[in-house]
């Protein structure tokens, strides 16, 4: 069974080949299995996947992931136990928490 794609005959995978691939456990695979495109033959039982549509839902997932790791890092969020704005940013260097961190003992 094959896909041509921009003049390339494609190989469609079984949920195994995927698994292999992929290193994961086959009952990983067959529960995403609809969610990462694949489909099955009239008449069989076989589930496929071309791998230029994994290649598409990976790409789509990770600038997903990206624009929902961007906005959590920026900006205000609210504060689920205070109801209080706070402010979210990026990672703190072990430097500045020793600063806060004796700024704050220093209180004491």
């Amino acid at each position: 069974m094959g896909f041509i794609l921009e003049g390339i005959m494609e190989e469609a995978l079984s949920i195994q080949e995927v698994a292999d691939k992929l290193k994961m456990h086959y009952q990983t695979v067959y529960e995403k299995r609809h969610k990462w495109g694949f489909f099955q033959m009239e008449g069989s039982r076989v589930w496929r996947v071309y791998p230029s549509v994994l290649e598409q839902k990976r790409k789509k997932q990770a600038s997903i992931g990206r624009l929902v790791s961007i906005t959590d890092l920026m900006g205000e969020q609210q504060c689920h136990s205070t109801n209080e704005n706070q402010v979210s940013g990026g990672l703190v260097s072990q430097r500045h928490q020793a600063k806060e961190l004796d700024a704050l003992l220093k209180q004491l």
